[in-house]
């Protein structure tokens, strides 16, 4: 990713445009190129921006189940939630209509936005990172899709339809 920033940097001097890819893939190789360099920017978009939607899904009813238990309610049944399809589905939608919505206002309010949730995610780091090192010396964070791998960790969180495990 470095890497990647600082050859953008280095085109941005040479031939400043608020583009992306598609833009200076147009001007060194052709339109063709730059055509197609455009449409592969914005199906890696929508598939990573999908993907990331439906695991944003299962922790967000996970912390809202937390919240509910802690509440005395039942946590359970709100991290069922996550395993009916036009719940999953459908806040899977919002989510996504959140972030076009973000992107789409303007440059400063995604900038904003960026910032915040940066900040908010090293305060966490901040807030959890000390007393998980006290506790194990390193912490690594895995997530995983593979039962495999998970079942190799020593210690491990395991969510399965919403509830942890």
């Amino acid at each position: 990713m470095l890497l990647v920033a600082f050859g953008y940097r280095e085109l941005n001097n040479a031939m400043p445009d608020s583009g992306t890819s598609f833009t200076w893939a147009t001007r060194a190789f052709g339109p063709w190129l730059g055509w197609m360099g455009g449409w592969g920017l914005i199906a890696a978009t929508v598939v990573v921006l999908s993907n990331l939607a439906g695991i944003a899904v299962e922790f967000f009813y996970l912390a809202v189940s937390q919240v509910v238990d802690f509440l005395g309610g039942d946590g359970e049944a709100v991290a069922a939630l996550v395993s009916n399809p036009f719940v999953n589905v459908g806040t899977c939608l919002v989510f996504i209509l959140g972030a076009t919505l973000i992107s789409y206002r303007d440059m400063q309010t995604t900038q904003k936005v960026q910032y915040w949730l940066v900040g908010f995610q090293l305060l966490v780091m901040i807030g959890f990172g000390p007393d998980d090192l006290k506790r194990d010396g390193l912490a690594i964070l895995l997530v995983t899709h593979d039962l495999a791998i998970a079942a190799q960790c020593e210690r491990r969180i395991t969510i399965d339809a919403g509830r942890v495990v």
